[in-house]
């Protein structure tokens, strides 16, 4: 059996959820496992200051001057999306759902951009609405936390195609709703693999995170593991060599952060990847039979953004657990 590693093709980029700027912890996860992290408005995160220490402000600002923190041609983006209905497809029945507590829908707000009459009578339905009638609170959080993750993939997907990088979508554990079974149609077989991955300590400095990055081999570690990943999903190794790959990664992976006397903690990482339903089946059958602790695989259904690739060993996105800084 070959378990040779291979080299990255591209740096590995992390189109980050809007939670991430904010918390500190994470951030380090992001800057240790990719090359770059893109953020929409990040003058404006950068700018924003409230939440956070004064030592974490200033090395988010170093780490957007060095272009480790970095913002796209957000004018190139905005130009991608040729067709605002089609854009919107993906989100609107979450937004209707959020909207409907104030009496008005997307397609009335959309009808009123060039109608002053209708946006006229749109403002006065929504001023008059003093308390809205909230049927159901955690429907409407489910929904926000939907549109927020599927606007991170979408943002991940226009990075990818119009800037020409290797992005990925990175979703917080506490607002992942991949979870959840997609009622929408065009739904494909998506793997989710859940494993634990050693990640430097929330006490690390900045400094030393830096100076990890210098090793030539630091972004190599983590494209072993994404690269990992996307093999299972095809169905590309057979089940014992799943293991035993993922062993030698994970072990790879912890002796270079040893080599630098990193302190480290072990956090959940998951990824959901484009795969088949047999693979699916046949991967968790042997995992739940030999009663691993090493990973664990589900299967979903997910409807996929257009442009989102269906070829099994896609990424949809990684979910990342960290420990907020505020509740350090």
């Amino acid at each position: 059996m070959n378990l040779t590693m291979s080299a990255p093709s591209k740096e590995l980029i992390a189109a980050a959820h809007v939670a991430f700027p904010t918390n500190e912890a994470a951030l380090k996860q992001h800057v240790m496992m990719f090359g770059r992290i893109a953020i929409q408005g990040l003058g404006m995160v950068l700018s924003n200051t409230q939440f956070i220490t004064p030592e974490f402000a200033r090395n988010r600002a170093r780490l957007a001057e060095m272009g480790i923190l970095f913002e796209p041609d957000m004018q190139k983006l905005k130009t991608s999306v040729d067709d605002s209905r089609k854009f919107l497809s993906f989100l609107i029945d979450d937004a209707n759902e959020i909207l409907k507590t104030f009496g008005v829908t997307v397609e009335e707000m959309m009808a009123a951009r060039q109608d002053e009459e209708k946006l006229s009578q749109i403002k006065q339905k929504t001023s008059s609405t003093s308390a809205p009638n909230i049927a159901d609170p955690q429907k409407l959080i489910q929904s926000e936390q939907r549109i927020t993750v599927n606007l991170t993939r979408l943002f991940a997907l226009q990075v990818r195609n119009i800037e020409g990088l290797d992005a990925y979508a990175t979703i917080p554990s506490g607002d992942n709703t991949l979870d959840h079974e997609d009622q929408r149609p065009g739904q494909h077989d998506v793997m989710k693999i859940a494993l634990v991955l050693p990640v430097p300590d929330e006490h690390v400095s900045w400094d030393d995170i830096l100076e990890y990055r210098k090793d030539g081999d630091s972004q190599n570690r983590f494209f072993e593991l994404k690269e990992w990943m996307s093999d299972v999903a095809r169905g590309s190794l057979t089940r014992a060599e799943a293991g035993q790959k993922l062993e030698v990664v994970l072990d790879r992976y912890r002796k270079l952060l040893t080599a630098h006397q990193m302190q480290i903690n072990w956090t959940r990482l998951e990824t959901f990847v484009v795969s088949t339903a047999n693979v699916i089946r046949e991967l968790r059958t042997f995992v739940q039979s030999q009663r691993s602790t090493l990973f664990s695989v589900e299967g979903r259904k997910l409807a996929l953004l257009e442009g989102e690739s269906t070829s099994a060993g896609s990424e949809v996105a990684f979910v990342i657990q960290a420990k907020s800084m505020l509740a350090s």
